[in-house]
């Protein structure tokens, strides 16, 4: 492309453009524009004709048309970077400063023994910083009777499990409310907690140790946090059923096993209390070892005809226990004590005609001394 430049002594419109936005703006936008090529021709070369009369039309087309240029190039060289537009700078983050807001607990016993072990300022009092810096509860309250509730364990935000015999033995404790941020419950955590009536799950738990809640006569009331994607309590059983497999691994008092559980898992209902007699669905295939042992107040079951495996020691040391009446017409092979120390008045019910198969898998009069009986039906 050329641009006719004429060499006369009237500034041309390029020249007035540059004058406009600026020598160093002006050499910027040309090395942005095609490459082109200046020609000059003097000025006696340059054919003269009659000057021409324009039109109205033409004369605003003439004197519009470079004021549109002007503004065009302005712009063009005043416009931001693509980055510009997209990328604004990064606020700088503030660090948060340490809260030393004092923890109020609800009980007294808790908040000295919480004080005794991790005021780090000796100011008598536990902030929520002091607690937020605690990774693990130890032994600081293991055996303590005196306890009644923890609700405060929430603040403890550096503890992600709560450790093994961690509240064992805490005969007062009433409730307990797992925060989301802890991850694992390990073996014994709660164990003989004998005042316990109320549990909660937090949503963060992933791994539930099967002795973790054992020996606890009065537990009435267990839920599970609805974001929690590995434990439920579905349909309010008052159970806390491990979502991957629907097996059931905390039971209380007060649960009613779902019709979509088929595993009663190890220890889920030891030392449970409240119960006179219990059904167990349909659904149901397996009773792991240890599942309703030291229930106390057991005075009846139903096995239904689908279980295949019964664990040692499933219903041991049942001392209430009257009556079994078992539905399985090919019985699955007894283990040793799963019938341990029950009620010596305890009579077993069988489908008719079973009798020979129930001996064969273990199911003797020696473990129901109150006899065998065959149903009708």
């Amino acid at each position: 492309m050329a641009i006719w430049q004429n060499q006369s002594p009237h500034l041309s419109t390029l020249d007035m453009l540059a004058q406009f936005v600026g020598e160093e703006n002006w050499n910027t936008f040309c090395q942005k524009m095609p490459t082109t090529e200046l020609v000059s021709l003097p000025t006696d070369d340059v054919p003269h004709h009659p000057r021409p009369s324009f039109s109205k039309k033409w004369r605003i087309a003439f004197i519009v048309l470079p004021l549109l240029l002007v503004g065009l190039l302005i712009l063009f060289i005043h416009k931001p970077s693509g980055d510009a537009d997209d990328t604004q700078p990064a606020s700088a983050t503030t660090p948060s400063l340490p809260d030393d807001t004092p923890i109020v607990f609800a009980d007294s016993v808790v908040k000295q023994l919480c004080v005794s072990h991790w005021d780090t300022n000796g100011d008598g009092e536990l902030s929520m910083a002091e607690a937020a810096a605690v990774k693990d509860f130890g032994n600081v309250f293991r055996g303590n009777r005196d306890i009644i509730a923890f609700d405060e364990m929430k603040y403890f935000t550096g503890v992600t499990t709560v450790g093994s015999y961690a509240f064992d033995g805490c005969e007062g404790l009433k409730s307990v409310h797992i925060p989301d941020h802890i991850l694992q419950i390990d073996q014994l955590a709660y164990n003989a907690c004998t005042s316990l009536d109320t549990l909660h799950i937090g949503s963060g738990v992933s791994l539930i140790h099967h002795s973790a809640f054992t020996s606890i006569p009065p537990l009435a009331c267990i839920t599970v946090s609805e974001d929690n994607t590995f434990y439920d309590s579905r349909n309010g059983c008052n159970a806390v059923i491990e979502t991957a497999t629907n097996t059931l691994v905390v039971g209380g008092c007060k649960t009613t096993i779902p019709d979509d559980v088929p595993i009663i898992g190890e220890a889920a209902f030891s030392g449970c209390g409240g119960f006179a007699a219990i059904k167990i669905p349909d659904s149901v295939t397996t009773i792991e070892q240890d599942a309703f042992a030291w229930f106390y107040l057991l005075s009846a079951i139903e096995i239904p005809s689908g279980v295949t495996y019964i664990g040692k020691q499933a219903f041991s040391c049942c001392g209430a226990l009257k009556t079994v009446a078992s539905h399985m017409k090919h019985p699955c092979r007894l283990r040793d004590g799963a019938f341990a120390k029950i009620n010596y008045k305890c009579v077993l019910l069988i489908p008719k005609g079973t009798r020979s198969a129930y001996l064969t898998a273990g199911w003797t009069e020696e473990v129901f001394q109150g006899g065998i009986v065959e149903m009708k039906n």
